[in-house]
């Protein structure tokens, strides 16, 4: 809806970029499947920027926001 999107450009972009941060703040470079027994794919940690700059990783997202 673009209600919702009002924030989610906003909101998206940092969550995006911690991605690679698992629930207690461990680095994760991929998902863990469901029961944690095994590795899924890598952690895709890319967005867009509401003004339009791109990046494609947590160190490429803080050089944007510094």
């Amino acid at each position: 809806m673009e209600t919702c999107a009002v924030c989610h450009t906003k909101l998206d972009p940092p969550g995006f970029a911690l991605e690679n941060f698992d629930v207690m703040g461990g680095w994760r470079d991929r998902y863990r499947i469901l029961g944690g027994e095994s590795l899924g794919g890598p952690v895709d940690a890319s967005g867009t920027l509401a003004d339009g700059r791109a990046f494609a990783s947590f160190a490429e997202f803080q050089s944007l926001v510094a």
